[in-house]
């Protein structure tokens, strides 16, 4: 096992190199075991999550499938011993010497593609392909993370309230794809659908860590005005959202981009009122007071973290 350091943090437990899928036979092993496991849907639609959005923690697990995190950890582990998961820990330096642990991570390994392709019936190469790639990008761990975070708090946030939820999800991969389709290549870093009881608020993700350029912050925003949803903007601090308001400004946007920083989100949640209109000088407002269009047939009852709604729904997060 190795460890790896960059931006600040150390992510130990992973393998030191990429492990290809093995041997066949250990591959229908672990297909078969998965296959007999009378939680069998709920643990392969937790695979195709891993594969749709790269790395995951326990506790954006836990809200998408569990009402405790015990739960969330007994299935990660039974995954981890099939081998069709990897686990990392990541620890940052802190205050006085000490070391601050942050929930594990986990990352689809080469043979839980392999399974996950065998369930879906589909050659494994594109999904073993997507398993490697997150297991060679760790620079851009704590960005993936942060992104993952805030769908699984609006999740978390939402799937008591009987009037609204969250219901598709789709990753940094199904995004950048659909940007680069239509020539784009200035992509968001995720796409939602927010059911209300009467409408669906489309919006797009931009996380910002604070580490892009001015001309890179106004280019993104040129491209948002091009994107015919909402984009949610959160920054790392109250100066940065002021920076990221200003490249708005700079780039004429026509109005669908919304502003707020981290702080803002902490303290009231991704549902409270603390996202501002931007450009301009507008009050800050809750995500559920955007502009939506007219509910379709899909029920709130299907949103993520609901009971069930992996049985319903196939496909993830960013299924039907």
């Amino acid at each position: 096992m190795s460890w790896f350091q960059a931006d600040g943090y150390v992510l130990t437990g992973l393998p030191a190199e990429w492990e290809p899928p093995g041997p066949a036979g250990a591959g229908r092993a672990a297909a078969e075991g998965l296959l007999q496991d009378r939680e069998r849907d709920r643990k392969l639609a937790m695979l195709t999550c891993l594969s749709q959005h790269r790395w995951m923690t326990t506790t954006e697990v836990e809200a998408l499938f569990f009402t405790s995190s015990r739960g969330a950890q007994r299935q990660l582990r039974r995954l981890e011993e099939w081998g069709l998961v990897h686990r990392g820990h990541r620890t940052d330096p802190h205050v006085g010497g000490n070391w601050r642990k942050y929930p594990d991570l986990f990352l689809l390994s080469a043979r839980g593609a392999w399974v996950l392709a065998h369930s879906q019936r589909t050659e494994p190469q594109e999904l073993i392909r997507r398993a490697f790639y997150a297991f060679s990008n760790r620079l851009h761990i704590l960005h993936g993370v942060g992104v993952n975070d805030f769908f699984a708090s609006l999740v978390r946030a939402s799937r008591e309230l009987p009037d609204q939820g969250l219901y598709h999800w789709v990753g940094d991969d199904s995004t950048r794809r659909k940007f680069q389709e239509q020539g784009e290549d200035i992509a968001p870093d995720g796409w939602g659908r927010y059911l209300t009881e009467s409408e669906e608020i489309y919006f797009y993700l931009e996380w910002d860590r604070g580490t892009e350029p001015s001309a890179r912050l106004r280019a993104k925003a040129a491209a948002a005005d091009h994107a015919g949803h909402h984009v949610l903007w959160v920054a790392p601090s109250p100066a940065r959202e002021q920076g990221i308001r200003s490249a708005l400004q700079a780039s004429n946007s026509q109005g669908t981009s919304w502003t707020t920083h981290i702080g803002q989100l902490q303290e009231h949640g991704p549902l409270g009122e603390i996202w501002q209109p931007g450009p301009g000088d507008g009050h800050r407002q809750r995500l559920t007071e955007l502009p939506g269009r007219p509910r379709s047939e899909r029920q709130l009852e299907d949103c993520l973290g609901r009971p069930g709604w992996w049985l319903r729904r196939p496909g993830g997060t960013e299924g039907m």
